[in-house]
Order: C-alpha cells, then sequence, then structure tokens
C-alpha cells in the first residue's frame, strides 16, 4: 500500500449471512499520510 493510500477496515457484526439477509457492521476509515 503506498504512504498516502486510505485504509478501510470493515467489521461485520456476524460471522456468517443467508442470501438476502441485511448486512450490519462498522466501518473503520484510516487516512494516509500525505503533505498537501
Amino acid at each position: 500500500m503506498s504512504p498516502g493510500a486510505a485504509k478501510v477496515d470493515t467489521r461485520l457484526y456476524f460471522d456468517s449471512l443467508a442470501p438476502g439477509e441485511m448486512v450490519e457492521g462498522e466501518v473503520y476509515i484510516t487516512g494516509g499520510d500525505v503533505s498537501q
């Protein structure tokens, strides 16, 4: 991953899902490190 790339981590609340089931979880976004 390049130094300026953002990291996206998706964490689901359940280990398995059935077709058509609603997905629940959290998305964590960490910004990259690039001087503007």
